[in-house]
């Protein structure tokens, strides 16, 4: 089975076809689908960038709409042969990117708004009986991460502030491949959220993936004691754009 989360139309013929099976119910839908970016957000094209949010906040959003009358009825329904009604769950993958990361605007600011979306959906839908969780991923062991399967948000006009920006690109990209073998696996980062959401009460924020919560901590004491620009600045090779040439760019 198919599924574009950014057509209404193929979204539809999936709840419809998945309603057929069910019998009209679903217990747990997980919004794991996204594409990343790699750009500065000056150069990022608006059409591009509008892309990436449709595909990772408003596709999630969309979905849920979709299989809210199934997931809600599976709340408040037996399971057909038995007394027991159980709380149906909604998923939502994060991403660390949501504090915002040089170079990934568009993606950190989907994940950003992912997560507002996905607390107000909890407050919202907990009436319902649909118990609606954040997943605040770390690193996993992705095609889409090591391989470096970029969304391409560039701008065909950029500004000339970034010329050694592919540098900046492959230095990342070779850090990302250099973690390879000391980052979780995906099918282990898809096993815990399991474990936890197959829970009788799940709590609503949950951590999957390498470094979540140690990138927290170190978050918040480089915050604490003021070095949290001169860090993520080599993290993220922000130092080495070079200072504009003002006479050249204006």
């Amino acid at each position: 089975m198919v599924l574009n989360i950014t057509d209404e139309k193929n979204i539809a013929q999936v709840v419809q076809s998945v309603s057929e099976i069910t019998g009209g119910r679903l217990d747990v839908l997980v919004n794991t689908a996204g594409i990343d970016s790699l750009c500065p957000l000056l150069d990022t094209s608006l059409p591009a960038l509008r892309e990436v949010l449709e595909t990772n906040t408003i596709g999630p959003l969309a979905l849920i709409q979709a299989f809210a009358p199934l997931l809600v009825k599976a709340a408040n329904e037996p399971v057909l042969g038995t007394n027991q009604v159980r709380q149906s769950i909604i998923v939502n993958i994060g991403s660390l990117s949501k504090v915002g990361f040089a170079w990934k605007g568009g993606y950190s600011m989907s994940k950003a708004a992912l997560e507002c979306m996905t607390e107000v959906l909890r407050l919202e839908m907990m009436p319902l009986g649909v118990k609606v969780i954040n997943c605040h991923i770390g690193t996993v062991n992705t095609d889409m991460y090591f391989n470096q399967k970029i969304f391409d948000t560039k701008s065909p006009n950029p500004t000339p502030y970034y010329p050694n920006f592919s540098i900046i690109a492959d230095n990342m990209t070779k850090d990302s491949q250099k973690a390879e073998n000391i980052i979780m696996k995906a099918d282990k980062a898809g096993q815990d959220i399991a474990n936890v959401i197959d829970k009788v009460n799940p709590p609503g924020f949950i951590r999957a993936g390498s470094y979540g919560a140690l990138f927290d901590w170190v978050a918040a004491i480089l915050d604490f004691i003021g070095l949290n620009d001169w860090f993520w600045g080599r993290q993220f090779y922000t130092h080495l754009v070079p200072k504009p040439d003002t006479k050249k760019t204006v």
